[in-house]
């Protein structure tokens, strides 16, 4: 929602919301003893958010640009 408010949102502008977003999904997880995300739920989380940041204009990769900030899932 906040990124499709922004008029050409820059790489590092996209990198934040996923970050924040990521974060708050951790946050999630963790009060649910690391239940919550099973590993395929997990993946498709990640493709969606990975969807999402494509479709505001962050280049295509074939890396996984959520690993950095993903804990246990």
């Amino acid at each position: 929602k906040k990124l499709s408010k922004l008029n050409s949102p820059t790489d590092d502008e996209i990198y934040k919301h996923m970050k924040k977003l990521i974060f708050a999904i951790n946050k999630l997880n963790k009060k649910t003893d690391l239940c919550m995300l099973e590993s395929e739920i997990g993946d498709d989380v990640c493709f969606f958010i990975e969807d999402v940041a494509f479709a505001a204009g962050l280049p295509e990769t074939d890396e996984d640009i959520t690993y950095d900030w993903r804990y246990e899932w």
